[in-house]
């Protein structure tokens, strides 16, 4: 549990530092830093804020958004248990330039995480959870060294950071009792400095070296190297396409820090950016698009929170059930359905479902597949029943099926996505359909 307590105080630190990326006893920067120092075992805080902001497609307004937010959270250092709740209203709209069609979304979203369990809420649906969706800390792989070094870089990067902005006491007439209020001020180019300096080839490695060590452990150094050299290309990519775009960026944040403790009370940030560009798409012409945004958050240290009392909870197979009942009534089909979730791979090379969906009410089945990329997959399916059947897997194959046929198909190795989906329907009649699923490595018509 000392681990647990030191890698927790190490990750509130660094959350701090790189959230804030502009942190600095009697100059401000080292009242700053001392603050640093003083808050980073601060187990409790909470964020609350505003994103705003208009996107426009040659000269037309294509986007507007105004996102509200409120996270608050709690780590407990001697258990390791962390309350989280975090929620976002939301209001987009916008039209389309070319159709006129009008969009206007007004939704929210929000998760609570209470130890390892996670609640997720959206406007339409209402609370819901899933084992699936569980948390559990042990999942981050952190070697207490590894994170050490980490923090130790990433303080460094700060000082690098200081040095390049402007770091200084507010106004009189905006200072407080009791607390030094101190201001500091980031453009786009200091914002891109801090880029260059962070995201380096020796970064990732670091962060997947202590992330991802269990994913790594099975390929070898040539499949890394690749999937740094992806990285790398992303990275340029990335920086290509900024080239191409005006960019102006301010960014203000106040710091309230206690006289008496060098503690964190209170950071706030306010941002501007607009941003314009003139994308050349070749032989279809060029795209003229801009926006204008801004940003403000605050960050209170040590609050009280008021945790959210949430009622009925569905699980992720409640939302499936009543989403595909929604989808077989508007189709007209007045009936249940099944669904059945299907993972094939060195364990278990092959599976059959003969008869699974005949029960005499199924009118809908819903077959998902997890496939391990070790082979081709061959996918058998017979209707049975007295009426024709409409089967599917998105962007693979779509067949209708009448009684007494069979459709068989191979599918070869890596066409799938890591979550796939085949759709049986019975358009109002029960399902009589026997299905069979097999991984191999010989051609269809061998078997």
């Amino acid at each position: 549990m000392k681990k647990m307590r030191r890698v927790l105080a190490a990750t509130l630190a660094l959350t701090v530092l790189f959230a804030t990326s502009v942190m600095a006893q009697q100059t401000p920067r080292e009242i700053i830093g001392q603050a640093y120092a003083n808050s980073a075992e601060a187990t409790t805080s909470s964020i609350t804020g505003n994103i705003a902001g208009t996107i426009f497609m040659m000269g037309m307004e294509l986007l507007q958004l105004n996102i509200d937010f409120a996270i608050d959270m709690d780590i407990d250092l001697e258990t390791g248990a962390i309350m989280m709740y975090m929620r976002m209203p939301m209001q987009i709209s916008g039209a389309d330039p070319l159709t006129g069609e009008v969009m206007d979304e007004n939704i929210e979203v929000a998760v609570f995480m209470d130890g390892n369990t996670v609640f997720v809420y959206e406007s339409t649906i209402g609370w819901f959870t899933d084992p699936s969706m569980d948390f559990d800390l042990d999942m981050l792989g952190f070697d207490l060294t590894e994170l050490e070094e980490m923090t130790a870089m990433f303080m460094e990067l700060n000082e690098q950071v200081m040095d390049q902005i402007t770091i200084q006491f507010a106004a009189d007439n905006d200072q407080f009792p009791g607390y030094y209020v101190i201001e500091q001020f980031m453009d786009f180019d200091d914002f891109m400095n801090m880029m260059d300096a962070v995201f380096t080839a020796d970064f990732f490695e670091e962060i997947m070296a202590a992330t991802l060590q269990e994913e790594l452990a099975g390929l070898d150094p040539a499949e890394v190297d690749m999937i740094m050299a992806e990285l790398d290309e992303v990275m340029d990519m990335l920086a290509a396409i900024l080239d191409e775009v005006e960019i102006d960026m301010q960014m203000v944040y106040r710091s309230y820090i206690d006289v008496d403790t060098l503690e964190f009370s209170r950071y706030l940030m306010t941002m501007t950016l607009d941003f314009a560009a003139d994308l050349d798409l070749g032989i279809m012409g060029s795209l003229d698009i801009s926006g204008s945004f801004t940003m403000d958050f605050d960050m209170d240290y040590n609050p009280t929170i008021t945790w959210p009392v949430i009622g009925d909870v569905a699980t992720l197979d409640d939302i499936l059930d009543d989403m595909l009942a929604e989808f077989v009534e508007t189709e007209g089909v007045v009936a249940v359905f099944t669904s059945v979730e299907l993972v094939l791979g060195d364990a278990d090379l092959e599976e059959r479902y003969e008869g699974f969906f005949n029960d005499g009410e199924t009118a809908y089945g819903i077959v998902e597949l997890a496939v391990e990329d070790i082979a081709n997959l061959n996918v058998f399916i017979v209707n049975h029943g007295a009426e024709a059947v409409a089967i599917e897997l998105t962007g693979v194959f779509a067949e209708v099926l009448q009684p007494g046929e069979a459709f068989v198909i191979q599918i070869p190795a890596g066409t799938l996505a890591a979550d796939a989906f085949i759709t049986i329907s019975g358009a109002g009649a029960p399902l009589n359909v026997e299905t069979g699923f097999r991984l191999t490595n010989y051609p269809l018509s061998s078997h």
